[in-house]
């Protein structure tokens, strides 16, 4: 089950309704409905850590493995991610 991650870019710690978290379905792909426009990371976990989506040491290992998608007020975005294996 592979569990997709969104985070702001800038990070915003103490605004936690921008994180977003969501498992993909048999084909890979998620739907993230109402996300606020902005510019985030998107990461594609097959075994996520523990507080993954807010944990920035965790990002930060895993950040050259992660893509940049910008969210546009009323629109559909589409990304790519590579399979982040956070175990090995």
């Amino acid at each position: 089950m592979t569990a997709t991650t969104l985070v702001p870019e800038p990070e915003r710690p103490d605004q936690s309704y921008f994180y977003r978290r969501v498992i993909a379905d048999d084909n890979g792909q998620f739907t993230i409905p109402n996300l606020a426009p902005g510019d985030y990371v998107a990461y594609a976990w097959d075994d996520l850590p523990a507080d993954g989506e807010t944990d920035s040491e965790i990002q930060k290992r895993y950040r050259d493995q992660a893509s940049p998608i910008s969210i546009k007020k009323n629109s559909t975005s589409s990304v790519t991610l590579p399979l982040i294996h956070s175990g090995e």
